[in-house]
């Protein structure tokens, strides 16, 4: 008989589903600020690319600081002051993959309309070698021997996989990642810039997104360019 563990997990490569076309959804709020969700069907338990998969997140959205959507999106544009991007992996159901971020109402469209391009650009384009060896290095050197750096992490670890058949994910500050234990590991050691683009190619969906914005809509629609205002159209 399957333990709870691997009948979680049972599934586990499961192919994300494909909704049909973009879904927008805007709220007006009187807030200070617009709110931006961005998402698309994720996975469902640890996918055999899954090292291809977080190596591909870390270099698009969940590296924090060192990622390229936060980069543009708080470096460089001052559009926010932070940004997460996270594919969490399902317990028995497909997750989503997410991005979220807020701003001031005047700039937070161009920030939609940059985010969707960074999307499509590195579904289309992949990784850099830089990018890739930086960000492999910085799971076999960082992200997972850290998961490990205390009895109560250790702890915590193996009851989460003896209970859901998979590690919990980490989202530390403006960090997204899954760090799982030597068998992830070895696939990261082994994997090649090509399994990343190919895991880019298969996961990113910029075609069937549902976006999500609230705010004061009226002030955000003003300060968008006409791209930007039929990115914000309600689409159900």
């Amino acid at each position: 008989m399957a333990s709870r563990g691997e009948a979680a997990a049972a599934g586990g490569a499961a192919a994300p589903l494909t909704p049909s076309g973009r879904v927008v959804v805007t709220r007006d709020l009187d807030i200070r600020q617009g709110h931006v969700l961005i998402g698309h069907a994720g996975i469902q338990g640890i996918p055999e690319d899954h090292a291809a998969l977080e190596v591909l997140n870390y270099v698009l959205s969940g590296g924090g600081f060192v990622s390229r959507m936060m980069k543009l999106l708080r470096t460089d544009t001052g559009i926010t002051s932070a940004l997460s991007g996270s594919v969490e992996p399902g317990r028995g159901v497909v997750n989503p993959y997410l991005w979220r971020f807020s701003g001031r109402p005047e700039t937070i469209a161009q920030g939609v309309r940059l985010a969707l391009e960074q999307i499509a650009t590195m579904r289309e384009g992949g990784v850099t070698p830089g990018e890739f060896e930086a960000a492999r290095t910085a799971y076999v050197d960082g992200l997972v021997p850290a998961s490990y750096e205390t009895a109560h992490e250790v702890a915590t670890r193996f009851a989460a996989k003896a209970l859901f058949g998979i590690y919990d994910y980490q989202a530390p500050q403006y960090l997204n990642y899954y760090a799982g234990d030597e068998e992830q590991l070895a696939a990261l050691r082994k994997l090649t810039r090509e399994d990343v683009n190919r895991a880019a190619r298969k996961y990113l969906d910029p075609a069937n997104l549902v976006i999500a914005v609230a705010g004061p809509m009226a002030l955000i629609r003003k300060h968008a360019s006409s791209e930007e205002r039929t990115l914000l159209e309600d689409r159900r």
